[in-house]
């Protein structure tokens, strides 16, 4: 994972106020393919992460990650949201 990706999620669980679970990170190739990932995916150069999501405030962690990551990639699924690094806007739903 880049450094500078770690210290905006960092910060992020800092504001968050709890844990922040991760149910995937960087990924190699062969996994990317397994799990169904894009082949040109930000989890394969280690710009993002799948977050698990609760119940309970997962629209306010989505409204807090501009904050902490600027324009980014957000996608929402019903368990987790994704979030990367890729230095512009993109926002989807799985």
């Amino acid at each position: 994972m880049r450094a500078a990706f770690l210290d905006k999620l960092n910060a992020l669980r800092h504001e968050w106020g709890k844990p922040l679970i991760l149910t995937s990170a960087r990924r190699c190739t062969w996994w990317n393919k397994q799990v169904g990932g894009s082949p040109k995916s930000q989890h394969l150069l280690g710009n993002a992460v799948d977050i698990r999501l609760d119940e309970d405030g997962s629209t306010k962690l989505v409204e807090l990650i501009p904050k902490f990551f600027g324009p980014c990639g957000i996608g929402v699924a019903k368990n987790f949201v994704h979030v990367d690094d890729r230095g512009y806007e993109a926002r989807w739903t799985y």
